[in-house]
């Protein structure tokens, strides 16, 4: 509402030029958030776009494998997708100030793939005993790791809702989008990791034979 209103004010600015001498120029809060929000959305989304490759770049040095790669980010990328819609759904807009949640969600989500990922690897090749089949491996996998992202998501949660004890609205809002961001890439990495995991390495299997 306030954007309608401010642009309708610049719009009216623009069709009717003051007077030689006189200077006519936008002010106020919903004029500045807007200039703020133009200035930070190309930054928002070069910063998202470095982040992710800076992350796709680790996993692959650590898996040294593209499809095993590839898979945690899938996993974030997807509980970013989700936490963005459930923002929309709720009718909560990304201001300037928590436009960097964003970037930050990638970071910390990014954990919870690898997690399930590297775990699952672990199973297939015997590690921790004799080699499982995808599905038992995957069972084994969501069991061992369920406690310690369980664990690492509450607190997570306990730390980022502490942000609703502050007197900042602003901090607040990031404070709950961090929490939204979090419980959503460790959903993503629980549900669709562990189904692309099964169907890619069953593929594998079968193209061997």
């Amino acid at each position: 509402m306030e954007e309608q209103i401010t642009d309708e004010v610049q719009k009216t600015i623009d069709e009717y030029p003051p007077p030689l001498g006189i200077k006519v120029a936008l002010t106020g809060m919903p004029a500045i958030t807007k200039t703020i929000r133009a200035q930070i959305k190309p930054d928002m989304k070069r910063t998202s776009r470095i982040s992710f490759i800076a992350i796709l770049i680790i996993v692959l040095l650590l898996f040294r494998s593209l499809k095993y790669g590839l898979l945690p980010l899938l996993g974030v990328a997807l509980g970013t997708i989700w936490t963005n819609g459930t923002l929309g759904l709720l009718g909560i807009k990304i201001k300037p100030v928590t436009s960097g949640a964003t970037s930050m969600v990638l970071g910390i989500g990014i954990d919870f793939g690898i997690q399930v990922v590297n775990r699952f690897r672990l199973e297939l090749e015997g590690i921790f005993g004799e080699k499982l089949e995808p599905e038992e491996a995957i069972t084994e996998t969501l069991a061992r790791v369920i406690k310690p992202m369980g664990t690492t998501t509450l607190a997570a949660l306990i730390g980022f809702r502490a942000m609703n004890l502050g007197r900042l609205t602003v901090m607040k809002d990031l404070g709950n989008m961090m929490c939204l961001g979090i419980v959503m890439c460790m959903l993503s990495a629980l549900t669709l990791i562990p189904s692309l995991l099964i169907i890619t390495e069953k593929r594998r299997r079968r193209s061997k034979k």
